[in-house]
C-alpha cells in the first residue's frame, strides 16, 4: 500500500511518503527475517526436545527435514518445461540418431560383405 502511494506520486527521493514507503520496506524485511528465525527455531526447539526425551527416531526425522533441503524438480530442456513437449524433444533427437546410426550399420554391413577373409 505504502509503496503503490510512493508510485503513484511520482517516486519522490524524499519527503513524507519516502518515508513512509521506506519504514513499510523496513518492516516488511523485518518481518519476514523475524518469521525464518521464528521457523528455524522452532526446528531447534523440536531437536533439542526429542534428544533430551531419548526420542532418537522423532529427532533424526527432524533433523532429516532440517537438513536436506528438498528442491522442486523443474526441468527445461530444449526450451520446454511441460513432461509432454520434453518427450516428444527427446523422441524427434533419437529417431534422427536411430536414422544414422541404421545409415551407419548398413555401411558396416556393407563393408563386411565386401572384405574377403584373408
Amino acid at each position: 500500500m505504502a509503496h503503490k502511494l510512493w508510485a503513484d506520486a511520482g517516486r519522490p527521493s524524499s519527503g513524507d511518503l519516502f518515508q513512509l514507503k521506506k519504514n513499510a520496506k523496513y518492516k516488511c524485511k523485518l518481518a519476514i527475517r523475524d518469521a525464518a528465525n521464528q521457523f528455524e527455531a522452532q526446528f531447534d526447539d523440536e531437536l533439542l526436545s526429542s534428544y533430551m526425551r531419548k526420542d532418537f527416531g522423532r529427532f533424526w526425522k527432524t533433523w532429516k527435514n532440517k537438513v536436506n533441503k528438498r528442491k522442486p524438480n523443474t526441468t527445461c530442456i530444449n526450451g520446454f518445461a511441460d513432461d509432454s513437449h520434453i518427450a516428444n524433444s527427446f523422441a524427434a533427437h533419437f529417431s534422427q540418431c536411430n536414422s544414422v546410426g541404421n545409415t551407419d550399420m548398413a555401411i558396416m554391413s556393407d563393408c563386411k560383405s565386401d572384405c574377403t577373409p584373408i
